[in-house]
């Protein structure tokens, strides 16, 4: 029994990271991308004018440095269910990586993911708070030497 939950979570963590065999192996920088942070207005996935410019930064970086990718993390205020913040954080990360792809940036270089309300930027309840947690990170991956 207890082999077959071992190789039952083996599988689940293996499915996480099939997004990616740069899940594990490539360098993580979080802080890159600090200043490119991209915004959402509440249970919106749209991407305004001014997120389009901050992501016409990072995809300028990413075609000038062809060997690096990116995921994008979409999260969301604390606000709603669990399943209802999941999903629009996958829209949000996916909204952000469709833009970077429209923008010339190979959509193999773009990974994506959702945290929904699980990793707030901020913990508090009020506006806010709220406005700082729903957003899309970029993580600038790097190849290993």
């Amino acid at each position: 029994m207890r082999e077959r939950w071992i190789t039952c979570l083996m599988l689940l963590i293996g499915s996480y990271c099939v997004c990616s065999a740069r899940c594990l192996a490539w360098q993580r920088d979080r802080h890159c991308f600090g200043e490119q942070t991209v915004y959402f207005q509440p249970g919106s996935s749209v991407v305004n004018l001014e997120a389009k410019r901050q992501i016409a930064e990072v995809a300028s970086y990413l075609k000038n440095h062809p060997s690096t990718a990116v995921t994008i993390e979409g999260h969301c205020d604390d606000r709603g269910s669990e399943e209802h913040n999941r999903a629009l954080g996958e829209r949000r990360a996916r909204a952000v990586g469709k833009e970077l792809a429209r923008l010339g940036v190979p959509t193999e270089r773009i990974d994506t993911i959702s945290f929904g309300k699980d990793r707030l930027a901020d913990p508090g309840h009020d506006a806010k708070a709220h406005q700082k947690n729903r957003h899309a990170e970029f993580v600038l991956l790097t190849p290993p030497e």
